[in-house]
């Protein structure tokens, strides 16, 4: 019995390295709430000319390396 029991632990330990992690509750509203746009403001806020040139710059830039499936998550730091 004991060694079904660690064998399926394992097995579990395993399939758990391979998933992404999921987000927290809190964490899902707020991304639905940026999605859905439901908190946007109704003023519109235009960036000067050579911010939005920063922007875009920046935004181009991020093409220059394949961006990974999900982050790992490294539990030796500490959020103090």
């Amino acid at each position: 019995m004991s060694l079904l029991l660690i064998a399926t632990t394992a097995h579990a330990e395993e399939a758990a390295k391979n998933e992404p992690p999921q987000a927290e509750p809190a964490t899902r509203i707020w991304l639905e709430l940026q999605r859905s746009g439901d908190a946007a403001s109704m003023q519109p806020q235009p960036l000067s000319g050579p911010a939005m040139e920063r922007v875009h710059k920046r935004y181009l830039k991020g093409f220059e390396h394949p961006q990974p499936l999900y982050y790992k998550h490294d539990e030796s730091i500490s959020s103090k």
